[in-house]
């Protein structure tokens, strides 16, 4: 940012002034002590609460600074919610499974045993929601940045207090918006990031797992795909899927499954014609 290299030289004095618990100094590089200082003195912000933004954005000043700004309730209100110290060691405890080999991420063998913790099956929806609570990029993996920065917004540093919040995670999906961005989480989670549709299969097995047989009409459109031999499916902001727009419906108005949909199987086969196009 323009700004905050513009300002380095006029801040670099006063910086100097900024001073760090003794405790603190002798837990940080040398190059982490200037951050904080910088930091603190740009924002106007605490300590912890420099320390726990910067080490949320991998010590890199200037996303934390942009970070901070756009969102600073967040971290003054968690600075002293979140122990960072904890939130890492919680970690690195996935991450450094030598079968992943790399500590910078939580790999397929450190979630497995992740999830197992949890208490979760690999195959359930609360796992695909804590995807999209982490904003994950890569299926079966967690950078740090994804794991800190998602589970600071939760105010979670710990196995149990996840474990804890997770039925709440669940009920965000009420929400008609929060459902539409969790579905269109799931489109692009789920394909290769080179292409632009999901092969058909796999399509459907994400279907079972967000829906999970709430969507009445599901075996219906499963069939309707296998019908036509269509071997890819498609999504974009103006041709949602039909299940997707009713089961929002019945989420808007708290229905059952027999209330999602009143229309007809020829009005359904025909909107989800569009959607295939």
């Amino acid at each position: 940012c323009p700004y905050f290299r513009i300002k380095r030289f006029t801040v670099a004095q006063s910086v100097k002034r900024i001073k760090l618990t003794h405790s603190t100094m002798n837990k940080l590089k040398s190059a982490q002590r200037d951050k904080v200082r910088n930091f603190m003195q740009w924002t106007q912000s605490n300590e912890k609460t420099a320390i726990q933004c910067l080490s949320s954005q991998n010590w890199n000043l200037e996303l934390a600074c942009d970070a901070y700004y756009q969102n600073p309730h967040l971290y003054i209100c968690c600075a002293d919610a979140i122990d960072q110290k904890s939130l890492q060691a919680f970690f690195h405890k996935f991450s450094s499974d030598r079968q992943d080999g790399d500590p910078s991420r939580i790999g397929p063998h450190g979630m497995l045993r992740f999830l197992t913790d949890l208490g979760l099956d690999p195959t359930e929806r609360t796992v695909l929601v804590l995807a999209w609570k982490l904003k994950a990029q890569t299926q079966c993996e967690f950078s740090w940045q994804e794991f800190s920065t998602g589970l600071t917004e939760m105010r979670v540093d710990s196995l149990e207090k996840l474990k804890s919040k997770l039925p709440s995670l669940n009920e965000e999906l009420r929400d008609p918006q929060k459902f539409r961005d969790f579905y269109q989480f799931t489109f692009n989670y789920a394909r290769v990031s080179s292409q632009r549709t999901l092969d058909v299969e796999t399509a459907i097995a994400y279907w079972d797992i967000v829906f999970g047989g709430s969507f009445g009409y599901q075996s219906l459109w499963v069939k309707f795909l296998r019908e036509k031999a269509l071997k890819t499916v498609n999504d974009s902001s103006s041709t949602l899927p039909s299940a997707i727009c009713i089961t929002l419906c019945g989420l808007r108005d708290g229905g059952t499954n027999g209330e999602l949909c009143r229309r007809n199987d020829a009005n359904t086969k025909r909107n989800w014609r569009i959607m295939c196009r």
